[in-house]
């Protein structure tokens, strides 16, 4: 049997369940895209880099009150699934709790395991929605590994309903026929709800590769 995970979002809503086989969908709380799809990139404040940027600051700056991130994990691992996550927050909904617990947003690569999963529990807990795909071994053997992860990325970012007032991509366009979006040059280390979707997915793809499936 394909494992479940269902959590309420910080608006109530339930999730879905997701597994291996092709790609399958996880949805939670689920977030008119502003524009068509374009790649940009983003200084620092004050013209550099800082070494522990503000990434809800970011989002906050855009002037919108739903931000979605979306990003993959897997993509240069020899086994396992590709896993894609998109996270919107409700910026204009937060509460003070809700901005502490995910101040300490960063990519995923950059955070201990622990704290990375600290955080994992923050974002299902105070993102509005959350959904994510997971495409299994044998699919990105059959369709490509650049063309598989698109997917995972276009369909996650498509699960969101409503759709999100701005929806951000780690480095990649989708495609025309997906939600308009903006790439962002390492967006996982700028945006808040990038960020938050690294995190989502590496913490779906570990826990899959930890259990039964690890072989799909």
């Amino acid at each position: 049997s394909r494992p479940r995970q269902s959590r309420p979002g910080a608006n109530g809503a339930g999730g879905g369940d997701w597994g291996p086989r092709g790609s399958s969908s996880l949805t939670g709380a689920l977030c008119p895209a502003a524009g068509p799809s374009a790649r940009v990139g983003y200084r620092g404040y004050g013209g550099g880099v800082p070494s522990r940027p503000d990434l809800l600051a970011h989002d906050i700056g855009l002037g919108a009150r739903r931000v979605a991130g979306a990003d993959e994990a897997g993509r240069g691992c020899l086994a396992g699934p590709i896993v894609g996550a998109a996270v919107c927050l409700d910026l204009g909904g937060f509460r003070a709790e809700g901005r502490d617990a995910l101040s300490g947003l960063r990519d995923s690569k950059a955070l201990t395991a622990r704290r990375r999963g600290l955080l994992h529990a923050a974002v299902m807990r105070h993102a509005s929605q959350v959904a994510v795909v997971v495409a299994s071994s044998r699919s990105i053997d059959r369709d490509g590994l650049h063309v598989t992860n698109i997917r995972v990325l276009r369909d996650a970012l498509a699960a969101l309903d409503p759709t999100p007032d701005v929806c951000l991509v780690d480095g990649f366009r989708l495609g025309g026929d997906a939600p308009a979006h903006q790439a962002v040059v390492k967006g996982d280390a700028t945006s808040a709800a990038i960020a938050a979707a690294s995190i989502v997915a590496k913490e779906t793809r570990d826990r899959l590769m930890r259990g039964p499936v690890a072989g799909a």
